[in-house]
């Protein structure tokens, strides 16, 4: 599993974000890929997340250009 991150900043990071996931979640649903993006806040940061395997993680990763990528809750 990899974990796909699209990161936010400043004050209006939260409503960005929230905006960003309800796109990101049009795109999984037209796209047939099975992943339920999640919000992480932090400390003057707002990330959209989404946790899928790899194969999908590298396809979507290649059309949505995330901020980062992180190995996800299973081991590589």
């Amino acid at each position: 599993m990899i974990r796909l991150l699209w990161d936010f900043y400043g004050p209006h990071a939260e409503p960005t974000a929230v905006h960003h996931r309800k796109h990101l979640a049009d795109f999984l649903e037209r796209n047939a890929v099975d992943g339920r993006p999640l919000l992480e806040r932090e400390e003057g940061r707002v990330s959209v997340l989404l946790e899928l395997p790899r194969e999908q993680a590298e396809q979507v990763g290649r059309v949505l250009r995330p901020s980062r990528a992180l190995p996800g809750t299973e081991s590589l």
